[in-house]
């Protein structure tokens, strides 16, 4: 039988369409199979944990080739590879995981991608022909942070947003998405590892960054910082993307804890400080006023109202999380795979199935467009139909 439509649209960018890890994808499997969704089809990859985006029938990500750092484009439903092409030399950090660490950004024809050694690029999304690059690292004298740039674009509007961490007030700058030219730049906070998000506060657009010193808001239009809430931790890896339902946003790093804020056009105020949401590389997903994620090695649910933990669950380490059609994704840092009930009241595992990929870390983040389900570990990619089939 042939698989029967499921509604719902792309994951253009790094957290989905609305930068939340919420797909909005209805009419899917209520329950897998025994051995997990079918599998569509795979294709063999290389070393990174950059997220797959999907959009206009492709599906994009970095990896890499053992030399460089190469951005590829299959075809999204059958998986042949349509183009690649090169973003920067290889990350190589012997104390770390190596490979590409950003996530990619799809925007209308054009595909924005940042390498771990400071380059970003546009490319056509068609062809994968370059329009534009720069180099961060060499235009402003800096080096990498430790662990490697994680320059995930923020595209929004007419710009897209980066947090180089470069010095004389070119810590996070905008730049024209057509063009690559600058826009503005502005602070001189370090960078570290959390992808920026747009968001509108009181009719107003700005762009939160969490930086190495903390968690910063500045006006999407000039780059003036609008506030601050500083926010240290050891190495400064702030990792864990902030989370934003508005007038709230949430963010939390490991060994340090997690932190709820209020914002406003009079700046942010501080609602409660906790220890029971310290996400470590993924970020939580937000729904019906609870956080679900990862506590350092547990699954959780935490309030998002006064930061109370709810439940934990063991079995997957350092895993990731997303959201489709009322359901909760979880993948385990070695491939453990489940559908969970969305509920404050326990963890309840609907199905599993382990397995499917299973490299040393498994660290990206599900994708869920079209009816498919994405994951990748270290060595291959693998698409698996979430759609129900006809009549079934």
């Amino acid at each position: 039988m042939l698989p029967a439509a499921a509604g719902g649209g792309d994951w253009p960018r790094w957290r989905g369409p609305g930068q939340d890890g919420i797909s909005t994808e209805t009419g899917l499997l209520t329950k897998w199979p025994d051995g997990g969704p079918p599998e569509l089809w795979r294709a063999e990859l290389g070393l990174g944990f950059s997220g797959v985006v999907v959009a206009g029938g492709n599906a994009c990500t970095q990896l890499s080739d053992g030399k460089d750092e190469i951005l590829v484009c299959f075809d999204a439903a059958a998986g042949t590879e349509r183009w690649r092409t090169v973003v920067g030399k290889q990350w190589n950090n012997f104390q770390d995981a190596n490979g590409p660490r950003a996530t990619p950004a799809v925007d209308g024809s054009r595909i924005y991608a940042g390498s771990a050694y400071g380059a970003v690029h546009a490319f056509d999304l068609a062809s994968g022909e370059r329009v534009w690059s720069r180099d961060f690292v060499e235009e402003m004298g800096i080096r990498p942070p430790q662990h490697g740039y994680v320059l995930t674009p923020l595209v929004d509007g007419d710009q897209v947003y980066f947090n180089p961490g470069g010095k004389d007030g070119r810590s996070v700058v905008a730049l024209d998405k057509g063009t690559g030219a600058t826009v503005w730049a502005s602070l001189d906070d370090p960078p570290a590892y959390a992808a920026p998000i747009a968001v509108a506060v009181d009719g107003r657009r700005q762009v939160v960054f969490f930086t190495a010193q903390g968690v910063v808001g500045v006006a999407a239009a000039d780059g003036a910082e609008l506030w601050r809430y500083p926010w240290t931790t050891s190495g400064g890896v702030n990792a864990a993307t902030p989370v934003y339902s508005a007038p709230h946003l949430f963010i939390a790093s490991e060994n340090h804890g997690s932190a709820l804020l209020k914002l406003s056009a009079a700046g942010a105020e501080e609602v409660w400080v906790g220890d029971g949401m310290q996400n470590q590389l993924s970020t939580s997903v937000l729904v019906g006023g609870n956080l679900y994620g990862f506590h350092r090695d547990f699954l959780a649910c935490v309030g998002l109202a006064v930061g109370d933990e709810k439940w934990r669950q063991r079995g997957f380490g350092a895993g990731s999380v997303a959201v489709a059609d009322g359901r909760l994704l979880v993948l385990g840092e070695k491939g453990q795979l489940a559908l969970a009930e969305i509920t404050p009241a326990g963890y309840r595992e609907i199905s599993r199935a382990d397995g499917i990929v299973a490299g040393q870390r498994t660290w990206t983040v599900p994708t869920v467009a079209g009816g498919r389900l994405y994951l990748r570990d270290q060595q291959k990619l693998v698409c698996l139909d979430l759609r129900p089939t006809a009549g079934g």
